[in-house]
């Protein structure tokens, strides 16, 4: 079982709270579930892609990044990380991986006030639909 969470799962992101909220979940959900199954036979791993080149913000003001990943480059890294039965991917860009390490060692404040901070220089407290 590949659960897909994103690298927003390890940090509040103000202007982007619900995506990175529900992908808390997918993470807290799937870390449980792979306990519960240890043993079984049955192997469970969640995958942490950061940016990746979708329709995502179709529709709305804002854009992704013109270097982020491929769905396809994804895709294909999650499933050979599967196959070797890793408990958790990271199948984009190594800084992405690199990224969620400050979220789990400073204070929760910081990271909140650096993530927002970040997301307004990005211009996302002013994403709008444009439909």
């Amino acid at each position: 079982m590949i659960n897909v969470s994103s690298t927003a799962a390890f940090q509040p992101m103000p202007y982007q709270a619900s995506y990175a909220a529900t992908k808390a979940v997918v993470l807290s959900f799937t870390e449980a579930l792979a306990e519960e199954l240890r043993g079984s036979g049955v192997h469970v791993m969640t995958a942490h892609p950061g940016a990746i080149a979708t329709g995502f913000f179709d529709g709305t003001s804002a854009t992704i990044d013109p270097a982020a990943d491929t769905a396809a480059t994804v895709a294909a890294r999650t499933l050979d990380d599967y196959a070797r039965r890793r408990a958790v991917s990271y199948p984009g860009r190594r800084v992405h991986r690199a990224l969620t390490w400050p979220a789990r060692l400073l204070p929760r404040t910081v990271v909140t006030r650096v993530a927002g901070a970040f997301n307004r220089r990005h211009g996302l407290h002013e994403v709008v639909d444009i439909g």
